[in-house]
């Protein structure tokens, strides 16, 4: 198995330039690959601020992508629940933040606007610490 990069990904999704897509799609189509949890997230953040894609198109792109039966996640559960918790209206590093943090009692942040948008999804506890 080989591990891949961001640039693989965006070449294999968006095919804008034809050499390196298909050399993207060859090495995908062709062995098993692995994508980290980081390599997801700037993914995303690679469609969606640079290509412009809208959040609803980049969670699609991804979660089509991340069905080949090729591609192995580092952490296939934070992964899938991050890209549907995103599909619900958190950002995808947060969401990622949260499902790489089941199995915690909650989460804790400054954020209050994360803490009202986690309250739309199955996660974990997210709370705002008060002043000590």
């Amino acid at each position: 198995m080989i591990s891949i990069d961001t640039n693989l990904v965006c070449r294999y999704l968006l095919n804008d330039d034809v050499d390196q897509a298909r050399a993207a799609r060859k090495l995908i189509d062709e062995q098993e690959v692995f994508l980290t949890t980081t390599v997801v997230l700037e993914s995303a953040w690679v469609l969606g601020a640079v290509y412009r894609l809208p959040i609803d198109r980049v969670v699609e792109a991804l979660t089509w992508f991340l069905g080949h039966p090729n591609v192995s996640l580092q952490d296939h559960a934070a992964v899938t629940s991050g890209l549907q918790w995103c599909a619900a209206g958190l950002g995808l590093a947060d969401a990622l933040h949260l499902a790489s943090s089941q199995g915690c009692h909650a989460f804790a942040t400054f954020d209050r606007e994360l803490e009202k948008r986690a309250a739309r999804v199955p996660a974990i506890p997210v709370s705002v610490p008060g002043p000590a």
